[in-house]
């Protein structure tokens, strides 16, 4: 999760976290970012975004939204261009 940097103020401090402790903290966090990721995708479902093509492989291509969203077309419903409009799903 994080580097002990010699020099840095929360080096000095002296009570530290325990690994353990860190790495749980850790883990609730990226838990919580993924669910709110989640929870903003669910609400875009539907729409129309402007996509730029991010990559391409295994039958799909996907398109990267102006706020970072991924659509995923299959490749046969993709026009070929760098940038499309693209529905949310």
């Amino acid at each position: 999760p994080y580097s002990e940097r010699p020099g840095a103020a929360a080096a000095r401090l002296p009570e530290q976290v325990a690994p353990p402790v860190v790495r749980e903290r850790a883990r609730e966090l990226r838990e919580l970012g993924e669910a709110k990721a989640r929870a903003y995708r669910a609400t875009r479902l539907g729409q129309r975004a402007d996509g730029v093509v991010s990559g391409r492989g295994s039958g799909k291509v996907e398109l990267l939204t102006e706020d970072y969203v991924s659509v995923y077309l299959p490749s046969n419903e993709w026009s070929g261009r760098a940038r499309c409009e693209v529905t949310v799903r």
